[in-house]
């Protein structure tokens, strides 16, 4: 019986922008644009994209042997955000990296299966999902100059919220994907709700 865990992981970077909040007249237009990143420097990290799915020889990391899964994704969403005020308006720009850790990511001996890596390509595409949905309410949400950053913060913690719950909810309804027909049921909804959202 296969027992599968899955690690969520949300970073939030947000370089000078605090400062130049501050500083922001008040009652000023502002304008957000956001962009899922597509590339990035660090060997370790796979992005999201139907072109690369994931193999067993992504799951370097060192097994957990205290635990009773014989996987683990170790998957995110990181925000970067950074800010401008220029002829009275202000502009924010936020991107997302989603991300699959290959160094933190393992596999034990009884996880390198098929049926394992089915499983757990669907949490990092359940990740991917939601950060696409973070990316569209971002970019359509009305916003006060004064408090910009905190809404975009609270728009990221209620769709961190949902996804952990999803997280939750697809491992306990396919038992860890032991249970066939949900694990086939949950994959099928994922796909078309991946196709649906448009951001990949």
């Amino acid at each position: 019986m296969f027992r599968l865990k899955m690690i969520l992981l949300v970073l939030v970077s947000l370089p000078f922008w605090s400062n130049a909040q501050k500083s922001a007249p008040k009652n000023i237009p502002v304008n957000v644009t956001t962009t899922i990143e597509d590339k990035v420097d660090d060997k370790n990290l796979i992005l999201f994209s139907y072109d690369r799915p994931l193999i067993v020889a992504d799951f370097k990391g060192r097994p957990d042997a205290s635990s009773h899964a014989v996987a683990a994704t170790y998957s995110g969403i990181q925000l970067a955000m950074k800010g401008a005020v220029r002829d009275n308006k202000m502009q924010l720009d936020v991107v997302l990296t989603v991300y699959f850790d290959k160094s933190k990511s393992w596999a034990k001996k009884d996880g390198k299966s098929d049926r394992v890596l089915a499983h757990e390509q669907n949490h990092f595409d359940l990740t991917a999902l939601k950060a696409c949905e973070l990316s569209k309410a971002i970019a359509n949400a009305n916003y006060k100059s004064e408090t910009a950053m905190q809404q975009i913060r609270d728009l990221q913690k209620k769709y961190t919220k949902e996804l952990n719950e999803l997280q939750v909810q697809y491992d306990r309804e396919t038992q860890h994907g032991t249970i066939e027909e949900e694990q086939a049921k949950w994959a099928a909804r994922i796909k078309s709700e991946l196709a649906s959202v448009g951001c990949y």
